[in-house]
């Protein structure tokens, strides 16, 4: 491939015939909306020199914009934290729903689903470790062939932009509300601001980094592939109820083997038809 950037649409039967890589989804919700979600697939390592090259030259943007050895061991510690906070979440959805955990994990699963999905997405792009490691070689797009290329990466790239100055803002905003949240230690029971201040802290954090790391993966090549489920899906959104409803979503997530995509898929269907978010629409 030409090393400068350009749009490269491959079929999917080629991408699979490699090994192992990340794709990004992008699956109608209605007919104006738009959920983006980041997959593991065997059929996305690249195996030429010159993809080699890419992925190094990528690590090494990376490293340089994030300031070094100290910034990867920072970001490995934030990783251990998150982990940590996100088995002790799993823990209190086990209380029972009247109990006091019970209602406290109640409260933070419906704050959780207000969150921006674009920010959930950006969360699960691979660090800097774990592309030098090989986990992550490129990321390669698959969309509706109803859509142009170039409005697939358009929106993409617009996401991934506009996520490292966000995302960025917020965790320094959230990041200086710390020590004030840290006095309500005084007021008696668990202090909550401080914890979800804390969480949102770390989840702009994780989602500025992930913004960065999409950025540096799409500046070079990207290979937009189609799948037949998204082009059924896109027509059942627009001919019928103008929403996938829960049994389409089912059926993608079983088609993609990605239990996650149904909770994604609903959770963008939920923020555009309750909280009326625009976000997800295409330009």
């Amino acid at each position: 491939f030409d090393r400068s950037r350009q749009l490269v649409s491959v079929p999917v039967e080629s991408l699979m015939a490699l090994r192992s890589g990340l794709q990004v989804l992008m699956v109608p919700v209605t007919r104006t909306a738009w959920g983006l979600y980041l997959r593991s697939s065997p059929g996305l390592l690249a195996t030429s020199q010159t993809t080699a090259e890419i992925v190094a030259k990528q690590v090494n943007e990376a490293r340089g914009k994030e300031g070094g050895r100290i910034i990867q061991r920072l970001q490995r510690t934030i990783g251990r934290w998150t982990s940590k906070a996100g088995a002790t979440w799993e823990r209190l959805g086990q209380a029972e729903p009247s109990s006091w955990r019970g209602r406290l994990y109640g409260l933070g699963t419906r704050l959780q689903e207000r969150i921006d999905d674009r920010e959930w997405f950006l969360k699960s792009v691979p660090t800097t470790a774990q592309m030098e490691q090989g986990v992550v070689t490129r990321f390669q797009l698959l969309a509706p062939s109803t859509l142009a290329k170039d409005r697939v990466t358009d929106y993409v790239r617009k996401v991934a932009s506009q996520g490292v100055d966000r995302h960025r803002r917020w965790f320094y905003f959230n990041a200086a509300l710390m020590p004030f949240t840290a006095l309500l230690v005084v007021v008696p029971g668990p202090n909550l601001p401080w914890f979800w201040n804390g969480y949102r802290c770390l989840s702009h954090w994780s989602a500025w980094k992930g913004a960065q790391k999409l950025n540096t993966a799409l500046s070079d090549e990207v290979e937009v592939g189609r799948d037949t489920v998204l082009d059924a899906l896109t027509e059942e959104v627009n001919q019928k109820s103008g929403r996938l409803d829960d049994d389409a979503i089912e059926r993608a997530a079983k088609h993609f083997d990605e239990p996650d995509l149904a909770r994604t898929l609903k959770r963008v269907r939920f923020q555009v038809e309750r909280l009326k978010s625009t976000h997800f629409e295409l330009e």
